[in-house]
């Protein structure tokens, strides 16, 4: 984990000399995403966002905010300008497939998690979404091949993919895997401020 607290702590004061600082507003709000402050990041993301629209990953987070507030509408928008903005964003992909399968359209979430995978085929969350989508959208084969897939994916996924096997195999009896919106410490881009003409 990391001291998002104290990021946060370093951020207003970062943002109290220099208020137009919109890499600020953005590592903020990411960093009160993560201390389950979506309310706050919402605003600070949306700050970002007024200073440079073109920040996909401004708009993802965005996304993810409206998410844990249950503001699902502006939550597909903002992965979908996230997506237009940066096409080869897995993350994006697999957060909009994570609302697709909440609201219960397995087939969306299905191809996003499909083109989150292409994009980056290590990251064993993405076969696990997939193949929770899967059970309710295709046969059980692609969603048991999915949590297979997991198997030779880094080590500290081997609970996980013990607990997916089991679902599959019906050795123990287990409740339908929760979907998961990845918030996972990850380099912040270097975004350049819109320069007045």
């Amino acid at each position: 984990m990391g001291d998002f607290a104290g990021a946060i702590a370093d951020l207003d004061q970062a943002l109290a000399h220099h208020p137009t600082f919109a890499q600020g507003y953005l590592w903020r709000g990411f960093a009160q995403l993560r201390s389950g402050q979506p309310a706050s990041a919402l605003s600070d993301l949306t700050r970002a966002i007024e200073a440079i629209p073109t920040c996909a990953e401004a708009y993802n987070h965005r996304g993810v905010a409206h998410f844990q507030l249950h503001q699902y509408t502006q939550s597909l928008d903002d992965f979908d300008q996230a997506i237009r903005l940066k096409s080869d964003f897995a993350e994006a992909y697999n957060n909009r497939g994570n609302l697709w399968q909440l609201m219960g359209e397995s087939g969306n979430a299905v191809a996003d998690y499909d083109r989150a995978i292409a994009l980056d085929p290590y990251l064993a969350e993405l076969y696990f979404n997939r193949a929770a989508a899967s059970d309710s959208y295709r046969a059980a084969e692609y969603a048991a091949a999915d949590y297979d897939a997991t198997a030779g994916l880094p080590p500290s996924t081997a609970t996980e993919h013990r607990c997916a096997s089991s679902k599959i195999t019906g050795t123990v009896p287990l409740p339908t895997i929760p979907l998961r919106l990845p918030l996972r410490p990850r380099p912040m881009p270097i975004i350049s401020e819109a320069k007045p003409t």
